[in-house]
């Protein structure tokens, strides 16, 4: 409350700009807080696009005419979460915009100062790299859209929340159905799953062509810079991460569609062609499973070479992971950089593989035709 300002001490900075009257009567300074991520994931809104206002943006505006101006300010801080999970290679170009509107508020403009960071930080060979940011932001955004948000089965204790206990303690995990699995003959995916999820397929298809153009973009620049290859090294294992998650879509769908023909053969009493149509959905679906478990690993290796494994033990001391039942940041559910697994796993690829390889298993037995089951 204001009236507890004067009980502080005088020499505190403070980067929360509440209080600015009775903060200035205390002699304290301020600092102009500049937040360059929110809670975003896997990279950072720097730009504003498709009608958000990006970071830089609000960087530039609060460094000109914030309410720290009300009282003595004497700096600036540009603030980004690690508990999200963004990799700091994602976080450069806001950090530099902090820095630079903190010392010359105002000065240059917005766009100048994006493309002399583009050309300190990857060369003057680099060309398109702004390109490339909104891209990636832009497959970030529809990444973190294109979840189902159910109530938590992993967070089971929660205190609180920033404004107090048994405040704010709806807690939500990312995840998504999967196509429906029933006994032959009577197997019907229903709901229909493409039915459900007809406006992300759409989606999908769509971010899955821009995906492999930032990809394409990416691998072209990686020939162009001439400092912090790096950078486009964790880009691009973000971006074919991301496309890993286009392929979930477009790959469920194709094995749903699988399965209504091997129903639709079984029903006819084809049974030898509904067993083979019905493990090719398996495969379908076993090829998108190993396709995450690699786009991870790529992850993985490359985040590894700049930073120690998350959450390692060392020399006989465990890490102990204890999580934070306030705060529900995306990397805090796992101790390790499989946080960035949790939304896909939560889906149960594996089971559903054992359910389905078990009811092609018993139709095949019940109707006399071979099936080498493929876990085999």
């Amino acid at each position: 409350l204001p009236e507890h300002v004067k009980m502080l001490p005088a020499d505190i900075i403070d980067g929360e700009a509440t209080f600015m009257p009775q903060e200035k009567e205390r002699g304290m300074r301020q600092l102009a807080y500049m937040a360059m991520q929110g809670a975003e994931l896997l990279f950072p809104d720097h730009l504003s696009l498709d009608g958000r206002k990006g970071h830089l943006e609000q960087a530039f505006e609060i460094a000109s005419a914030g309410k720290h101006w009300q009282g003595n300010p004497i700096g600036s801080y540009g603030a980004a979460w690690d508990d999200s999970g963004l990799h700091n290679e994602t976080f450069w170009l806001g950090w530099s915009a902090a820095a630079r509107y903190g010392w010359n508020p105002g000065t240059p403009a917005l766009d100048q100062h994006v493309a002399e960071f583009m050309r300190v930080y990857y060369g003057s060979g680099a060309t398109g790299m702004t390109d490339v940011f909104r891209a990636m932001q832009r497959q970030a955004r529809a990444w973190e859209r294109t979840w189902d948000r159910t109530l938590s089965k992993v967070i089971l204790t929660r205190y609180g929340g920033y404004f107090g206990k048994g405040i704010s303690t709806h807690r939500v995990d990312m995840t998504l159905s999967l196509p429906f699995i029933n006994d032959l003959p009577d197997w019907f995916p229903d709901p229909f799953w493409t039915d459900r999820y007809k406006d992300w397929l759409s989606q999908a298809r769509l971010h899955a062509s821009e995906n492999e153009q930032l990809i394409e973009a990416l691998q072209t620049q990686m020939g162009l810079v001439d400092r912090n290859r790096y950078s486009l090294e964790v880009f691009l294992a973000l971006a074919r991460f991301m496309g890993h998650h286009w392929r979930l879509f477009l790959d469920l769908a194709q094995a749903e569609e699988q399965i209504k023909q091997g129903q639709a053969l079984a029903l006819e009493n084809h049974a030898g062609q509904a067993a083979s149509v019905l493990s090719a959905a398996y495969t379908t679906v076993d090829q998108l499973r190993k396709d995450g478990l690699k786009t991870f690993e790529d992850v993985r290796t490359v985040f590894e070479r700049s930073c120690y494994p998350k959450g390692r033990s060392v020399g006989g001391r465990q890490f102990v992971h204890v999580f934070d039942d306030v705060k529900d940041h995306f990397a805090d559910r796992r101790a390790d950089l499989s946080y960035m697994l949790a939304p896909e796993d939560s889906l149960g690829l594996d089971s559903w593989l054992k359910d389905l390889e078990r009811s092609i298993a018993l139709y095949a037995k019940e109707n006399n035709v071979p099936f080498a089951p493929a876990s085999k």
